[in-house]
């Protein structure tokens, strides 16, 4: 719904065809309903398609307002962010990594300080979603300021 505010959840396995569940896309902003809406503070790993996919963006301004702030896509079978059209969506400090499509990553957008303006190889403490610190980037490796472990102890 319009400004919704969708913070601290770990996505995973969406459209995989043991565990069928929606298209295969980890969170869903944007649409008709989607102006204003803020996803902050998530994990979105191992999903068939998109991370985080914000569609139907750059109709009739239905991304305007949008923003997706200090969040980790890990391994998802498209792109980490889907942004589709929305030139008004804003991305900030947000990691997407070994992602299948890293490298046509967030085509659109304002954008601001996210990982793939500097890498893919995002170094983690540990990437075994069983363990503490599951994507979180190492100390000293350039990548703290981004992701879904800022500000969180």
């Amino acid at each position: 719904s319009r400004n919704s505010y969708i913070a601290f959840n770990l996505t995973s396995k969406n459209g995989d065809p043991v565990v069928p569940s929606g298209n295969g896309n980890g969170i869903k902003a944007c649409g008709i309903t989607g102006y204003g809406s803020r996803v902050e503070y998530n994990i979105a790993f191992d999903n068939k398609e998109h991370g985080f996919d914000c569609h139907f963006a750059g109709s009739n301004d239905r991304d305007a307002g949008v923003a997706f702030k200090y969040n980790t896509a890990y391994n998802n079978g498209r792109l980490g962010f889907g942004i589709g059209k929305g030139k008004k969506v804003k991305l900030i400090n947000n990691i997407a990594s070994k992602n299948k499509n890293i490298r046509n990553e967030n085509q659109n957008g304002i954008q601001t300080n996210n990982s793939w303006d500097i890498s893919d190889d995002v170094p983690f403490v540990n990437t075994d979603e069983k363990l503490k610190d599951f994507l979180r980037p190492k100390e000293g490796s350039g990548f703290e300021n981004m992701g879904a472990y800022v500000n969180l102890p």
